[in-house]
Formats: structure tokens, sequence, C-alpha cells
């Protein structure tokens, strides 16, 4: 009986194996989120740059059936980094208020708050600031062979120094988590035509955290434009699935 089992599921690892693709959680890192913030509402800026995706390789899934398939061994159980351009846009509500938007290749929407120290608009060199964040994420990602989508909430506390008049440097810890749930199509050959078919929608589930910190330096010239470097130390963990990797960003942006 139990060969007979193994049998039955041996398709499904032969064919898994032979995919281009395993199935992938992707999560942003970035931060940019500077704790000054005006008081004045309706200040608009707006931001592009480069940053990378984390990427954690899901090779163990459970099926509808509750078997544990391995898609294929590996030695490292997450992907190389995707650099990709993105792209926000913040508007402050007044009272230290900030609401943002960001997009890549994900949708993630944010509050901050600063709650100590002097605001934007009458920051000089010495002051010391602090502000939190709320943010929510949604990534959704759609290959030949699965999909996944992924809901993350985000929570920061952000400290920052002004250095100079036009430069601030800040970072503090995040933390991140959420649930991705996906499909991988596990397909046949077909004995008469030899054909692939689909034989069978896998099903599989992750619940992650996220934990990391950051630290950033951004200047800004005296007509707006300014630019921004950023370090992120992280480790990702979802499921049975881990990361641990840092990264380097980088930001140019305009304050209207």
């Amino acid at each position: 009986m139990k060969s007979s089992h193994l049998m039955a599921l041996l398709p499904f690892v032969l064919t898994l194996g032979a995919c281009k693709s395993t199935p992938e959680l992707s999560f942003n890192p970035k931060r940019f989120d500077s704790p000054e913030v005006y008081s004045q509402p309706l200040k608009v800026n707006i931001a592009t740059g480069f940053t990378a995706r984390s990427l954690i390789v899901i090779d163990r899934y459970e099926d509808l059936n509750d078997h544990t398939i391995d898609s294929q061994v590996r030695e490292k159980n997450y992907g190389d980094d995707e650099v990709i351009l993105f792209a926000s846009a913040d508007v402050t509500a007044g009272n230290g208020w900030e609401f943002s938007l960001s997009g890549a290749d994900s949708l993630k929407a944010a509050v901050k708050y600063q709650f100590y120290g002097e605001h934007s608009e009458n920051s000089d060199i010495g002051n010391l600031s602090q502000a939190v964040t709320l943010g929510y994420e949604r990534h959704q990602k759609d290959e030949a062979d699965w999909h996944q989508k992924s809901d993350i909430i985000d929570i920061a506390w952000v400290v920052g120094y002004r250095a100079l008049a036009k430069g601030i440097i800040y970072g503090g810890p995040f933390i991140q988590w959420g649930k991705a749930d996906g499909q991988v199509n596990a397909y046949e050959l077909s004995p008469e035509t030899g054909d692939r078919f689909l034989a069978e929608e896998i099903n599989f589930s992750r619940n992650g955290t996220f934990l990391g910190l950051n630290i950033a330096y951004e200047h800004r010239f005296n007509f707006g434009l300014g630019w921004g470097i950023e370090f992120v130390t992280y480790t990702n963990k979802w499921g049975d699935d881990d990361k641990a990797d840092q990264m380097l960003n980088l930001m140019l942006d305009y304050q209207f």
C-alpha cells in the first residue's frame, strides 16, 4: 500500500522538478522614511530609485491531499534578489502626519507620524527626531506554472539626526508580518499523445515575519531636488524557509 502511494506521487515529483521555476515569495525591505515631517498639510514629495526584492524559494509545500512534495533539491532556499525601479509619492496632512503610496511590482500604502523633534521646515543642525510608521503591502506574481499573492503589515520606529543643514541621517528597526498564498500546477505526460496536461492544482500557504534594521542618509539641495542612500540588513522567515541578507538602496526625489 505504501509503495502504491509513492508511485502515485512520483509523476508530481518528476514534473514539478522539471518546471521552469518553482514558487517564490517576494518582499521589499526598502524604507527611505525620514522621521522629519512638515507640519503644514499638502506638502508633496515624489521619489524614484533602485531597490531589490528579497526572494525565498518554496521547495516544499502541502498539496490538497496533505502529501508533502519536494519540487527539487537545492543547496539554498532563496533566490537572487531582483533589482527593480520603484516610485513613491508622499503628502502631509498637518501636525506631523504623512501618507504615502509606493510601488514597483507591488503596491504599498503607509502612514507616518512624527512625535518628537522639530518638523522639517524648522529643523536645523543637531535636531533629533522620531517617528513611527504603519504600512500595508500587497504583492502578486503569476508565472506559467505557479502564482502567489501576499498581504504584509509593516511597522517601524525611525530615529533621525540632522548632521548638516541639508542632510539628515536616520534609521531604526522594522517588522513585517503577513500571509502568502499560492498555487502550483502539476503536469503529467499523456501516454497516448505525449502531450503535457494539467494533472493537479496544488495549493500552498505560508505565514511569516520579516525583521530588519536600516540606516540612511538623505541630502536636499536648495531647489527641492534631493538624493538618498540606504543600507538595510534583515532576516526573513516564512514557514520552514528563511533568509538573512543585506541590501543597498538608492533614491532621487523632489520636494514641492
